[in-house]
């Protein structure tokens, strides 16, 4: 048994060094915490940023696929998904001038045949009327069939190969353009 006043010192002194010492231990913790927390994050700050930026239309996202193993799987899940989805507007892009294209020629072969029965430059009516009439049926048939695949939801569709005579077809062409 001692008196507080000699035991008070060690012990006030002891306190004071287990407090730094805690406190110090704590310090560290938090600066490595917050270190390791930013290393942790910062893959996935990319892999946020690029979702963002494959949202507001850049199809040009590339992520290095590095970090923990979740973060390489994500990060390359991002860079299939930003390949895919360029690849697709190219598939849209290629089929909507094609379809532009295949709408305009009927198009031109009725708008044609319209202004020269205007002008009076056709004299057989009923020859004219035929062609405007299967032009306007090609039309119907090419907006049909895009009606069907945009029902279907499909990127992708079959196309059914069935054998045409070329003959007929030129000669149909000619038919169509030679007024």
């Amino acid at each position: 048994v001692q008196p507080a006043s000699i035991s008070g010192g060690p012990v006030a002194a002891l306190l004071l060094r287990i407090s730094l010492a805690l406190l110090a231990g704590l310090v560290i913790a938090v600066v490595v915490g917050v270190v390791a927390a930013r290393r942790i994050t910062r893959p996935l700050r990319r892999v946020a940023e690029a979702a963002e930026r494959l949202g507001a239309g850049d199809r040009n996202v590339s992520l290095p696929v590095d970090g923990p193993a979740e973060v390489v799987g994500i990060a390359e899940a991002i860079n299939v998904l930003a390949r895919e989805l360029s690849a697709s507007e190219s598939r849209q892009r290629d089929f909507l001038l094609s379809v532009s294209h295949e709408l305009r020629t009927p198009l031109t072969a009725i708008r044609g045949y319209a202004e020269a029965l205007a002008d009076g430059v056709v004299t057989d009516a009923a020859r004219t009327g035929v062609v405007i009439g299967e032009e306007s049926a090609r039309l119907d048939r090419l907006v049909t069939d895009l009606l069907d695949l945009a029902r279907l939801r499909a990127d992708t569709f079959r196309v059914t190969n069935a054998p045409v005579d070329l003959v007929h077809l030129i000669q149909d062409a000619g038919h169509v353009w030679a007024d």
